[in-house]
C-alpha cells in the first residue's frame, strides 16, 4: 500500500487515478473535483507542498514504513497553512523528524502483481545517541491497465538528523523521477467496446516529471519558547508529449517543457502560558513562499510561457484551556500578501492581501466524549495555469481570489478499549470559486457555491482479534448564484466505506474493505446533463508474519471485477469522455527487516 492509498482508504477521502498516469491517486478532501489540488494542502514534516500551477503533489513515492503518522484535518485551515487550505489539510509526519535518533536497521519491501507491476523499496538507517543517517529508495514499474499506460519511477532520499543538548536538526536531499505514458480518454462507444484500449491519436502521449529538492528544519528552546525554522527548495522539470483536439479536424500532438523552482520558509514559535483563566498554548510565525516557472512548447498557441508568485504571511493562534471546566477556546488569524506575474496578466504583476481567521469552542462532556463548534474563513489564489486559461478569452474578466466561510459542529468519542467515533456537520459558503469552463476553454469564477454535509469515521473492536472501521461522507454541493444557480457542482459524490481486520492467529490476519461511491455529475458539466454512475469495489488482503524479520502478504483489489469509471469530463461541444478504472488486480509482497 502506498501513502496516498492509505490516506484514501483509511481516511475515507474520495480519490481517482491520476490523469498523469503512474501509481498516483488524485485525492479530493473537500469535494472540489478537478480543482482539488488547489483547495487542499499537503504538509510533509511541517512544510506545505504547493506548486504555483495546477500540477499534482505526488505522494505515492513516500515509503510507507518511513511515515510516523498521518493527520487529516477536514475543513478550512488557512490560519496555520495559508493559501489553498479550503477543504482541509493532509499532514504527513515522517520518521526523519522524530526526536529520538534511529537505531541501526534496514528493511526491504518488494511486490509483484497484475499488469507486470513490480515495486521494490528499501530503507537503511544508522545512528547513535546524537545523530542518524536514513537512506530510502524506490524502484517501481508497471505496464498499466490500459494500452499506452506503462510507467516507471525511481526515487531516493538521504536524511541526516542531529540531536544536540540545545537543538534538534534535520536536513535531507531527495530525487524523484517518473515517466508515465498517458492513454487519454475514450468515447462511450470505445469504452463499451474495450475499456483497456486507447484512441490511436494518443499513442505517443507521455509525461516525465523529475524533481530534486533539499530541505530540513532547526528547532530549539529559548527560555521555554520552542522556536522552529523549516525550509525547502525544489527544482522541477516537466516534459511531455500531449495530443489536443483528439478526433477533431485540428488534432495535433505537441512537445512541451517546463522548468520551475519553489522555495518555502517558515519560522514559527510555540509558547505555553499559564494565566488566571487557564493554560494557553500560543503559536505564531511568519512564512515566505517563492515560485517561478518558464516553459516552451511546439503548440502554436503557447510557444512560450512564464509565471511567478511570491507570498509573505504572518499568523497567530492561541488555545486557551479554561481551568476547572477544561473548555478549549481557539482564536486564530492570518494575513498574507501575494504577488503574481504571468505572461497572461496585462499589468506587470497582480497584488493581493488576503486574510483568514478561526474561532472554535470545544467542551469535554466526560473522559470519552467531546463536542465542539467552529467558524473559519479561508482563501485560495488562482494559480498561473488558471490565470493563463482565463487570458485566452479577451472578454473574460480577470480571475479573482477565492474566499470561503465555514461553520461546523462536531462530536468525538474515544475510549480506552479502542473505540473511536468522530461525527461532523458542516456548511461551507464560497465566493468566487475558481472553476473551469470547457465550452469556452477558460477558467472563471463561480459567484457563489455552498457545500454542506456530514462526515463520520469510526473504529471499534467488538472482539479481541477483530477490528471494524467505517467512514461516511454525505455532501450536497450547490451553485447558489449566477448562470448555473441551483445546479450541482461536478464531482461531488457521497461515499461510504466499511473495513474489517481479523487476526486469525498471532501471526496471520485477514483484512477487507468495501467502498461505495454514489452517482455524481460529470466534470465541468455545470448544466448537469451527464452523470458518472455509482459503483462499489471490494478489496481483500491476507498477511502472514513469518518471523520478527519477515512478513508476507497477498491482496486482491476489486475482487468482484467491477467494470466502472471514476472520472468523466465534457469538452467544448458538451460531449462526454471517459477514463476507465482497473478491474480485478492481484498483488503479492514480502518485507524483510534487519537489525
Amino acid at each position: 500500500m502506498t501513502v496516498d492509498e492509505a490516506i484514501s482508504r483509511i481516511g475515507g477521502i474520495p480519490s481517482r487515478p491520476s490523469l498523469y498516469g503512474g501509481n498516483e491517486l488524485k485525492l479530493d478532501l473537500g469535494g472540489f473535483g478537478d480543482a482539488s489540488q488547489n483547495n487542499q494542502v499537503v504538509v510533509i514534516d511541517g512544510v506545505p507542498y504547493q506548486q504555483g500551477d495546477s500540477s499534482e503533489n505526488r505522494l505515492s513515492y513516500i515509503p510507507l514504513d518511513q511515515v510516523e503518522r498521518i493527520e487529516i484535518q477536514r475543513g478550512a485551515s488557512s490560519v496555520l497553512y495559508g493559501n489553498g487550505a479550503v477543504g482541509g489539510v493532509i499532514n504527513i509526519i515522517t520518521k526523519s523528524t522524530g526526536v529520538d535518533p534511529e537505531k541501526p536497521s534496514a528493511n526491504l519491501y518488494t511486490s509483484y502483481g497484475s499488469f507486470n507491476t513490480s515495486d521494490t523499496r528499501g530503507t537503511v538507517t544508522y545512528g547513535n545517541k546524537k545523530f542518524s543517517l536514513i537512506f530510502s529508495g524506490t524502484n517501481r514499474s508497471s505496464d498499466g491497465y490500459r494500452s499506452n499506460s506503462a510507467s516507471k519511477e525511481r526515487d531516493g532520499k538521504l536524511t541526516f538528523k542531529y540531536k544536540h543538548d540545545h537543538f534538534l536538526s534535520s536536513i535531507y536531499v531527495e530525487t524523484n523521477d517518473l515517466e508515465a505514458r498517458m492513454p487519454g480518454s475514450l468515447t462511450l462507444s470505445e469504452l463499451q467496446s474495450n475499456p483497456r484500449a486507447i484512441y490511436s491519436g494518443y499513442r505517443n502521449d507521455v509525461w516525465n516529471n523529475a524533481i530534486t529538492q533539499v530541505g530540513g528544519y532547526l528547532e530549539t528552546d529559548i527560555n521555554t519558547v520552542v522556536v522552529r525554522f523549516n525550509a525547502r527548495h525544489q527544482d522541477r522539470l516537466v516534459r511531455y508529449v500531449a495530443t489536443t483536439g483528439g478526433r477533431q479536424a485540428w488534432e495535433a500532438t505537441d512537445f512541451s517543457r517546463a522548468k520551475s523552482t519553489a522555495d518555502i520558509f517558515d519560522l514559527n514559535f510555540k509558547k505555553n502560558i499559564n494565566s488566571m483563566l487557564g493554560s494557553n498554548t500560543l503559536i505564531g510565525g511568519i512564512s515566505q513562499n517563492y515560485w517561478n516557472m518558464t516553459g516552451v512548447s511546439t503548440a502554436s498557441c503557447c510557444l512560450w510561457n512564464s509565471g511567478a508568485s511570491s507570498s509573505s504571511g504572518i499568523y497567530a493562534q492561541n488555545d486557551l484551556k479554561v481551568t476547572g471546566w477544561q473548555t478549549l477556546l481557539r482564536l486564530g488569524y492570518r494575513s498574507e500578501n501575494f504577488t503574481q506575474s504571468s505572461r497572461y496578466i496585462t499589468e506587470k504583476s497582480a497584488n493581493y492581501n488576503l486574510h483568514a481567521s478561526e474561532i472554535a469552542l470545544s467542551q469535554p462532556i466526560n473522559k470519552s466524549n467531546n463536542i465542539y463548534i467552529r467558524r473559519a474563513k479561508n482563501f485560495a489564489l488562482p494559480n498561473t495555469d488558471a490565470v493563463g486559461n482565463s487570458g485566452f478569452a479577451a472578454t473574460n474578466p480577470a480571475l479573482l481570489p477565492q474566499t470561503g466561510f465555514d461553520r461546523e459542529i462536531g462530536w468525538k468519542f474515544h475510549n480506552l478499549i479502542g473505540t473511536k467515533l468522530d461525527l461532523r456537520y458542516y456548511v461551507s459558503d464560497i465566493t468566487n470559486e475558481i472553476s473551469y469552463d470547457p465550452i469556452n476553454t477558460i477558467n472563471f469564477n463561480l459567484p457563489k457555491t455552498q457545500r454542506r454535509g456530514v462526515n463520520f469515521s469510526g473504529e471499534f473492536i467488538p472482539l479481541r482479534n477483530f477490528t471494524i472501521g467505517s467512514t461516511i461522507d454525505l455532501r450536497k454541493a450547490t451553485i447558489t448564484a449566477g448562470t448555473y444557480n441551483g445546479k450541482t457542482a461536478p464531482l461531488n459524490p457521497n461515499t461510504f466505506s466499511l473495513r474489517a481486520k481479523y487476526n486469525l492467529t498471532d501471526n496471520q490476519s485477514l483484512g477487507t474493505q468495501w467502498n461505495y461511491v454514489s452517482r455524481q455529475v460529470t466534470s465541468a458539466d455545470y448544466n448537469n446533463l451527464n452523470r458518472i454512475p455509482s459503483y462499489d469495489t471490494l478489496d481483500i488482503r491476507y498477511s502472514f508474519k513469518y518471523s520478527k524479520n519477515a512478513d508476507f502478504s497477498a491482496g486482491i483489489k476489486n475482487i468482484m471485477d467491477r467494470n466502472y469509471y471514476s472520472y468523466s469530463v465534457i469538452d467544448w461541444s458538451s460531449t462526454a469522455y471517459y477514463y476507465p478504472d482497473p478491474r480485478r488486480t492481484f498483488m503479492v509482497s514480502a518485507r524483510f527487516m534487519f537489525d
